[in-house]
Parts: C-alpha cells; structure tokens; sequence
C-alpha cells in the first residue's frame, strides 16, 4: 500500500515498484494530489507485474518527456567514456545542437556563425541554441525536419563534406538514443547525406613520384614554417604519402602513437582523430620508420609529433610546392592536399 509523508511544506509518496523495492519520490504541497500520484504510481507498477504492461513502453514514455538537452548530456558523457577526445565530442554535439536547432525552426544565421565569429559572439550564439532547445523533447528527432536542416546547410554554402559530417553527428546521437533504450527504433536511419564528390573544393590532385621527392628535397632544405623545420615538414609528407593519413589525422600524432617494437613499426590514430571514426593502426615504410624513430625519440611523451595548426595543412605546402617548382593546382583545378595520391609503392628515403 502506498504512504505519504510530509517533510515540511512538501508531501513524498513511497509504494513497491514492479520488482518489489520500495521507492520513494516527491510529491508536491498539497496531499490529495500526492496520494493520487502514490496510487497511480502503484497501479503502474502492478500493472507490470500482471504482464498488462511493457516496461519498454513505460521507459519510452520517460524518456520522451525529458528535455533534447538531458539526452546530449547523456549522449556526451558516453562519448567521453568511450575514449574519444574532448575535440571530438565538443565538435560532435555542437554540430548535433546546431542541426537540431534548425530543425526546430531557427534561423541559418542564428546558429551556424562563421569561422572568424569571436568568442563573445560564438558564446551568444550557443546560449540561443540553449533556448531554442530549452522545449524541445526526442520528437525532434526526425527524419524528415532533419532532412530539410541537412538541405538548409546546402543551400547556405556549406560544402557537401562539411553537411555530411552535420549528418553523422546527429545520427551518431540517434543512433544512440535508440541503442540505450530511448526510443523503440532508430529516428533518423533514412536520413542521406551528399556527395561529396561534386564538390570541386575538395578535389585532390595527383602526384607523381618524381613530384613527391622534389617536393619532399625541397621541404627538407627549406627554411622553418610557423613551429616546423624543414626536416620536420619532409618527415610530415612522407608520413602522409606512406600511410594516407590525412592533415588533422597527423596533427593528432604523439610519441606514444608509435609502436617501435612491432615488425615492421607502426603508426596509430585513435577512433576520435580518425577521419572515419574508427581506429587505425598502420604499418610504416622500412626507410620512413628508420628516419622517424629518432626524430620522436626527442618529442615528449604527450606532445604532437608535428607542430600544425588546424586547417593551414595547404598554407604550409604552398612555399615548399613553389621552392620544388610544382604547381598547387592541376590543368583540371583539382588543389594538392593531404594525403598525397597516389601514394607510392616505394620508401621515400
């Protein structure tokens, strides 16, 4: 039989849930209304313990009546617990809070600033977000307004690539919320992303051996650039041309990332720096290896292996592409990035 209690001006109510423990919650001031909320909560729970109801049910009922914003904090904690870095699960939900934000009717301008916005105005700017999310519940998870948000990014000018990378945070967190039991089913499983391919800002141009070693001879012969020296930078494109990895998946190498005792060594970029989300563990060129091993032995355990700032990977090969006489674009516009391609069968000594 449920009871109340009162603990001055606020009435609690304790009853036997469906699995025989007692529980307790808050009631509120006046007594009527607590006892109505102890015998409903008892009517629930022996209706569970009949069969009459699904607790699944029950716990999706839950679970849609608390605040989108419950759920990002829920889904950032199980980001952070799995290891992935506080870059990743910072740019994961803010790219999440941003794209459900427009699903709920904001504005383009209001919530996606541009990258040289200023720290007062990007602060602003999320406390908007807060507000506009301050109401919304799990429904705003759906396929159909989260279409038509990944479609308004187009159609403001973000690149294809960039609206992809929108699409698989939000999808990362509905996927989530329905795997932890949240919802009965994955929301956002028909959500497509772009193709990336149509557009020509990301294009790679092709390299050809010969390329690659002026332009590595004349890296290693140049003058420093920001914090890397010249061997630092030919290091840095050998890396890149023996194992594919890309600008900000290299920036992310430390000490540790090296296995010196495997044969042959390898490199390791975790799951939350990775491109694609999941580990890789790769395998480096005889020569290459050799040359790194005692050009990290003199990094501390901790610090990046290759000093580079985000997104100034094409700044930092623009002068050692002119010392070598490359041209940065192709006759078909395509731009010179990492990683370079096509990547040779061969030590770049």
């Amino acid at each position: 039989m449920a009871s109340v209690t009162k603990r001055g001006r606020i009435w609690y109510y304790a009853f036997i849930d469906a699995d025989g423990r007692q529980k307790r919650f808050k009631g509120c001031s006046d007594r009527r209304e607590t006892e109505r909320m102890a015998a409903a909560a008892e009517l629930e729970a022996a209706k569970i313990r009949t069969g009459l109801v699904d607790p699944r049910q029950l716990a999706y009922r839950d679970h849609a009546a608390r605040p989108i914003a419950e759920h990002l904090q829920d889904f950032k904690a199980h980001l952070a617990a799995r290891g992935s870095t506080s870059k990743y699960v910072g740019l994961t939900i803010q790219q999440a809070r941003r794209l459900l934000a427009l699903a709920s009717g904001a504005e383009f301008s209001e919530v996606v600033p541009p990258r040289t916005t200023k720290r007062a105005e990007l602060d602003r700017i999320e406390a908007h977000i807060d507000r506009l999310l301050a109401s919304a519940k799990l429904a705003i998870l759906d396929a159909g307004r989260i279409q038509a948000a990944l479609k308004t990014l187009r159609s403001e000018g973000l690149s294809p690539r960039t609206c992809n990378h929108y699409r698989t945070s939000v999808k990362s967190l509905a996927s989530w919320v329905w795997k932890s039991g949240r919802l009965p089913a994955d929301p956002l499983a028909g959500v497509v992303g772009f193709n990336a391919k149509e557009d020509p800002r990301h294009d790679r141009r092709t390299i050809g051996l010969d390329e690659l070693r002026r332009l590595i001879e004349a890296a290693h012969n140049g003058p420093p650039w920001r914090k890397m020296s010249g061997p630092a930078r030919a290091l840095c494109y050998r890396l890149a041309a023996g194992v594919g990895f890309r600008h900000n998946e290299i920036r992310s190498i430390r000490p540790e990332s090296f296995d010196w005792t495997a044969d042959p060594p390898t490199v390791t970029v975790t799951a939350g720096n990775a491109r694609n989300g999941q580990t890789a563990t790769l395998p480096l060129p005889g020569d290459l290896a050799e040359d790194l091993r005692p050009f990290v032995a003199g990094i501390a355990t901790g610090a990046p292996v290759f000093r580079m700032n985000q997104y100034e990977g094409a700044k930092m090969l623009k002068p050692d592409l002119e010392a070598a006489n490359i041209p940065y674009r192709d006759g078909g516009g395509k731009g010179f990035r990492f990683p370079f391609s096509p990547m040779p069968a061969c030590d770049l000594a």
